[in-house]
């Protein structure tokens, strides 16, 4: 079967072709949750990244697994700094609010 390309009169972003091809192919990826996980225990710390991990984030709310009530009490006393740090390592401000919530890591 001959496909029918489109001619562009500009160059195309790899990272807009991707997402076009995810779209199109019903994959549902979350591409700030990539990246937050990929940075995720740089940026928090061994310790808390030890204990807390990201579990999803939507809508500039991010939900936190942590691995037991005592880490949720202590990562509330953190939370606007955590919060400050994401976004700094994101480079623009995706995270508004974290919710903690015991779970897997």
């Amino acid at each position: 079967m001959k496909k029918i390309r489109r001619k562009l009169k500009r160059p195309v972003a790899l990272g807009e072709i991707l997402q076009d091809v995810l779209r199109a192919s019903k994959i549902d990826i979350n591409l700030e949750m990539v990246k937050l996980c990929d940075l995720w225990d740089n940026t928090v710390g061994p310790v808390i990244a030890r204990n807390a991990q990201p579990g999803a984030i939507k809508g500039g709310l991010l939900v936190v697994h942590v691995s037991g009530a005592s880490w949720m009490h202590h990562l509330q006393f953190e939370k606007e700094e955590l919060i400050q740090k994401l976004n700094d390592a994101l480079g623009k401000a995706a995270i508004s609010d974290m919710r903690f919530k015991i779970g897997r890591l």
